[in-house]
């Protein structure tokens, strides 16, 4: 990589880290292209070479935080077989958002019903898991009538409605509501697909 490259490389993840932070302060709806360039020591324009807009940067938060886990799926399969490894995904995910801290659920969640022109993280959350469950078909883990789409997609309306629900009753922490769902009702919906 050229040391230009390397430059706009790094702008970008200054950037990046410093929404990140702000976000962290302030919550996603009341922060500023200004406030983040500000902040950053770089000029407001220039934030446009790297995002067309604020929600742009947010939503590329998003996958950054995810990325590790998200890659790590198919990983996991091979290593602990197809169910073990969805859980393990599944508690990953919901301690990667419980660390983040309630009130940035609350900010994200807000943020993410307000702004339908993002890229959804709701879209990619079930893009990564069909993904891997087809990878998983794939190798023949899962049976050749499995509708990886549909169980994508009933397995994240769960783990939303538990970050809902957490964010409605904090008392009870959500990886343990997730771990709940992975160890009684995951089973229940994949079990029949499994190949043995």
């Amino acid at each position: 990589m050229s040391k230009r490259e390397e430059k706009k490389t790094a702008t970008r993840q200054t950037l990046l880290d410093t929404a990140d932070q702000l976000i962290a302060q302030k919550g996603y709806e009341h922060l500023s292209v200004e406030e983040i360039t500000k902040a950053s020591g770089i000029a407001k324009g220039t934030f446009y070479n790297y995002f067309k807009k604020k929600e742009d940067l947010i939503a590329e938060l998003g996958r950054q935080h995810f990325r590790p886990l998200n890659d790590s799926i198919v990983e996991l399969a091979a290593k602990y077989g197809v169910l073990k490894s969805i859980q393990i995904y599944l508690e990953k995910y919901s301690q990667i958002i419980e660390d983040s801290g309630l009130e940035r659920l609350r900010s994200w969640l807000q943020f993410i019903m307000s702004n339908k022109k993002v890229e959804s993280k709701w879209e990619l959350d079930i893009k990564v898991l069909q993904d891997s469950l087809q990878q998983l078909l794939e190798q023949k883990k899962l049976k050749p009538n499995t509708p990886t789409l549909l169980l994508a997609t009933s397995i994240m309306e769960h783990i939303y409605g538990l970050l809902l629900i957490w964010t409605m009753n904090p008392e009870t922490r959500l990886t343990s509501r997730v771990q709940s769902y992975t160890h009684f009702e995951l089973p229940l919906l994949l079990n029949d697909y499994i190949t043995l």
